[in-house]
């Protein structure tokens, strides 16, 4: 398993400080998903989620091919899509929420789904290891990401059989990726990992509330003002074609559309369905004080998913 880089993810958190929202923005907290509001008939609110972890399927496709034909290199351009059930919620403060092994939160008959489709850059020569960033181009992509909220814990992120499931519920935010960030693969086994960084352009007014302020998020976003706060999420994921099978699997029943996109399905030595897990950590973005900026940028060198990463990059160095 390829780790992404220690500089992308730096990369990633350098976009959340500086975004286009708030050019110099400071993460604080997490936020709550006031749930009553949906209109699902459900009760109660999950409060100060710091961090949620998923799982699910995902599909890489070379769209413009600027090199040696059927290869990618430096330049290319590809769309990776994907279809995510989340299985934990993590509270900004610390602790877990209890989930099933389904992506079902435990005492509560629902589920949280993601669907994405972004571009990506290739950023190395051909070779067996592939570098890439995030680009924003609507040409391609819509560069979006939806999370839904569904009494129907229907979800199938089975590699041969899954694509069903993600996006019958009640859209409960998007948010739109960041240029940067990107991962790294190797092109025999179609393994690799990807951090990309995503900032809240839509919420159901009343469900997404910052946990420090109590403020509307989705209100606040509509305001334009740009010292508002806004949610930010940092997304480390692992992906993992089939061993043995060539360029992967093809999902059953992979659906016709994608975040606002129609679904790509080729299958080559360019595109290719892998599974996927990983992490997004989510925070509310504010403008900081000088000296908050100066410590939050002293602090990255302890912040201990990097450390990780570090040692693992170092490992497969040696």
């Amino acid at each position: 398993m390829i780790r992404t880089r220690i500089a992308a993810a730096l990369v990633a958190l350098s976009a959340c400080c500086f975004s286009s929202k708030t050019e110099a923005a400071f993460l604080t907290g997490g936020f709550d998903i006031d749930l009553s509001v949906l209109g699902l008939g459900l009760t109660g609110t999950l409060t100060d989620i710091g961090e949620i972890k998923f799982t699910g399927l995902a599909h890489t496709e070379l769209v413009v091919d600027n090199g040696t034909p059927g290869v990618v290199d430096m330049g290319d351009i590809s769309v990776i899509q994907g279809l995510l059930t989340v299985t934990s919620l993590q509270k900004a403060l610390g602790g877990f929420g209890n989930t099933s092994t389904t992506g079902e939160i435990l005492n509560a008959n629902f589920e949280i789904t993601m669907a994405f489709s972004v571009v990506s850059q290739s950023t190395s020569p051909a070779g067996p290891i592939q570098t890439f960033t995030h680009i924003v181009d609507p040409t391609y992509a819509s560069g979006l990401l939806n999370i839904y909220v569904d009494t129907a814990v229907n979800s199938n992120t089975a590699p041969l059989t899954g694509g069903a499931g993600f996006q019958d519920g009640t859209l409960l935010a998007t948010f739109r990726i960041l240029p940067g960030g990107g991962g790294i693969f190797t092109t025999a086994t179609l393994d690799g990992s990807d951090d990309a960084t995503f900032e809240l352009i839509y919420a159901v007014p009343g469900a997404l509330i910052d946990s420090v302020t109590g403020e509307d998020l989705g209100a606040l976003l509509a305001g334009g003002d740009p010292t508002d706060p806004v949610l930010i999420t940092m997304t480390d994921s692992n992906f993992d074609a089939t061993p043995g099978v060539p360029f992967g699997f093809v999902p059953a029943n992979w659906p016709g559309s994608i975040a606002g996109d129609t679904a790509l399905t080729s299958v080559s030595n360019t595109s290719f369905f892998a599974t996927e897990d990983g992490s997004s950590v989510l925070a509310v973005s504010q403008v900081p004080e000088p000296a908050s900026m100066i410590l939050f940028a002293t602090g990255l060198v302890a912040f201990p998913g990097l450390r990780r990463r570090m040692n693992r990059n170092k490992q497969q160095v040696a």
